[in-house]
């Protein structure tokens, strides 16, 4: 899972699944001002471009200090479907936001396989640390993602 942020919407999740990508329907609908958000992915999307995925959200503090996280299934997007948010909101930044993502967001996704911002490739570019702490970051995940799916859980990754 991604997280992309903008400075005028906020945050928004998004999977790849298959080489798929998939966009938190809830945010979406929020960030194209839908006021009702499960009544605009009922009436504007495709049943078969919708999937539930589990993430994790923090919802509290510890007394120690760490983050509570809680697990809820989220409603995710295909990009068709957003496509059909994107057209049919009425808010005047639903423009923006569908630039945002027809030019930075799905360009990124397929030429690096991520979303990678100009600050982040400049970023890259200025710093070896970063880039080698991002690919720490990606054999994590790949590793987790592993051990998962051979059921064998966190205790047994490799860090």
């Amino acid at each position: 899972m991604e997280i992309f942020k903008h400075k005028d919407f906020g945050e928004i999740r998004a999977l790849n699944i298959n080489r798929k990508e998939y966009f938190d329907a809830v945010e979406c609908c929020k960030m194209l001002g839908y006021s009702n958000t499960h009544d605009a992915i009922t009436r504007h999307c495709e049943k078969e471009g919708i999937i539930f995925y589990e993430i994790g959200i923090v919802s509290g503090k510890k007394r120690n200090g760490e983050d509570i996280i809680q697990y809820v299934n989220r409603k995710f997007i295909d990009e068709p479907n957003l496509y059909r948010l994107i057209i049919r909101s009425k808010l005047k930044s639903a423009e923006k936001f569908e630039s945002w993502i027809f030019e930075e967001v799905l360009p990124s996704i397929r030429k690096y396989g991520a979303y990678l911002g100009n600050k982040t490739i400049d970023e890259l570019l200025d710093n070896p640390k970063f880039l080698e702490d991002l690919i720490n970051k990606l054999e994590y995940k790949t590793n987790s993602y592993k051990a998962v799916r051979k059921g064998i859980g966190e205790d047994y990754i490799l860090r």
